[in-house]
């Protein structure tokens, strides 16, 4: 349904429908995650990967291929889709294979359900308002500005949203571990791991940021050629983002663990307000460097200056943000986590 709603609202060529149509048919193959879910609860992680990884690589093989016959984008579109596909039912046939369960052992129970919506309702919404800041800005900006601002955009934003998964890999994997010392050491150390999480998250986002910055023209053109030279600007002032990007996981994964979803939603839905306001203001006068500032302000506002509220979100934050001026306390705080006793 949604994916038809998208569709339609798409007033455009057939072509752009059938892209559109394309990259949303995804969506479909999400329900397959809580089969990834049960791999993660199961610790065999191993299995779900061992399927992405062959997946790509055949699709991989086959972008090569495409090239090579020039076939049309609407070909890699489609092989998009079903990479989608095939990532989906070859998690679903692993966990047959590994579960011994079949289809026949599941069962619907509508309390469980209920319990689930009232408690991720907000998140849902939270979602929502990521995505629509995460790629509005390149939607206004081919309306106010063109598509050709937009291709030059979409060159520094790739790079700098290249770096995206590392703080959300970084949560998964440390994560449990903090949150378990809460109830099986005791809340201090809790405090200290959280210091410590958050001082991790924003030093390893500076160790990527300052080196773009500082190579940001060099960059572009080793990767795009000399004709994407100006998005090197916007690729120096968007990159910056990373840095609220990673603390914002790191303080969602807190407010999920203390239930307060209802503050991460006012939080991102906060964030998307301010970035649909701010393109307004900036995009028609800068053009992508404005679009790069609205997203670097509302990843700010976001991430941290709403966490205001909240005094000890405020004090760790705020120390995790000048990590690189007090390196000694923020790498003492990081061995925290790996102690067993804190």
């Amino acid at each position: 349904g949604a994916v038809a709603v998208t569709v339609l609202s798409v007033n455009d060529e057939w072509t752009t429908q059938l892209a559109v149509l394309l990259v949303s048919g995804h969506l479909v193959f999400r329900s397959a995650n809580v089969f990834k879910f049960w791999f993660k609860s199961e610790i065999k992680s191993k299995y779900p990967v061992w399927i992405r990884s062959g997946v790509v690589v055949v699709t991989s093989a086959s972008q090569v291929a495409f090239i090579l016959l020039r076939l049309p984008v609407t070909a890699f579109l489609l092989l998009y889709l079903v990479q989608s596909g095939l990532k989906a039912g070859g998690t679903f046939l692993m966990y047959q294979y590994i579960s011994q369960q079949g289809r026949s052992n599941w069962t619907f129970q509508w309390t469980a359900a209920q319990k689930m919506m009232r408690d991720a309702w907000p998140l849902i919404f939270a979602s929502l308002s990521v995505g629509i800041y995460m790629k509005i800005d390149q939607v206004m900006l081919g309306e106010m500005v063109g598509k050709s601002a937009v291709g030059i955009y979409a060159t520094a934003v790739k790079i700098s949203e290249l770096w995206y998964f590392i703080p959300a890999a970084i949560s998964s994997s440390i994560f449990p571990k903090i949150v378990s010392s809460k109830e099986n050491v005791c809340v201090e150390v809790y405090r200290k791991r959280m210091q410590a999480f958050y001082d991790m998250t924003a030093l390893m986002s500076y160790v990527i940021i300052v080196p773009v910055v500082v190579s940001a023209g060099p960059l572009i053109d080793l990767l795009f050629g000399t004709e994407y030279e100006s998005a090197a600007p916007i690729l120096q002032v968007h990159i910056w983002a990373f840095l609220f990007v990673s603390i914002g996981t790191a303080r969602k994964k807190w407010l999920v663990a203390e239930n307060f979803t209802k503050f991460s939603m006012l939080a991102t839905m906060l964030g998307a307000v301010a970035n649909i306001g701010l393109n307004a203001l900036l995009i028609r006068e800068y053009g992508g460097i404005g679009a790069a500032w609205a997203t670097l302000l509302s990843q700010f506002i976001t991430a941290y200056l709403v966490c205001m509220a909240i005094p000890s979100l405020r004090v760790q934050l705020s120390k995790a943000l000048v990590s690189p001026f007090r390196p000694l306390s923020a790498f003492k705080n990081v061995k925290v986590i790996f102690k067993k006793n804190g």
